[in-house]
């Protein structure tokens, strides 16, 4: 949908990588690596605004950041921490402490902007612009992404 209002961008399908690693460090590694291969092959010459969605895409999303450039980040209903994804991984997983040097933005509803508020340490720092949307629908995602990436990139 960005692409048909003038962003350029790729999209990334992941998949699990086989054998699946056995712990979470390595499992979100592994999908961070394909990430940045995947960026590269694309051809972008310019660092890329990561844009992700749901519990599983910002772990990964925010592992990339960790030791990869990008000119932003979005981050559609992300996990509030890391305990929150406990469900989805094979072990627990240490809480990011990369410090951004660049835009970021969680679009969320009412209701989990008030867990982020509460247990998000990007959140906590005011270190994120946040955008709440009523119900988590492409239309109220892709205005609040795009009014942000407008002003900002």
């Amino acid at each position: 949908m960005l692409a048909e209002h003038g962003y350029t961008g790729v999209e990334v399908d992941l998949e699990v990588p086989s054998p699946r690693p056995a712990t979470s460090d390595r499992l979100v590694g592994a999908f961070s690596k394909e990430l940045a291969s995947q960026i590269r092959l694309s051809g972008q010459m310019f660092k890329p605004c990561i844009i992700s969605h749901g519990v599983g895409g910002s772990l990964v999303a925010q592992t990339y950041i960790e030791s990869n450039n990008a000119s932003g980040l979005v981050l559609i209903s992300p996990a509030v921490d890391n305990h929150e994804a406990l469900h989805l991984l094979p072990s627990p997983l240490e809480e990011f402490t990369y410090e951004p040097n660049f835009p970021i933005l969680v679009v969320d509803t009412p209701e989990r902007i008030e867990l982020h508020e509460q247990r998000n340490r990007l959140v906590k720092e005011g270190l994120v612009d946040m955008a709440v949307v009523p119900q988590l629908i492409e239309k109220n995602v892709f205005n609040a992404v795009a009014k942000w990436l407008d002003d900002q990139l």
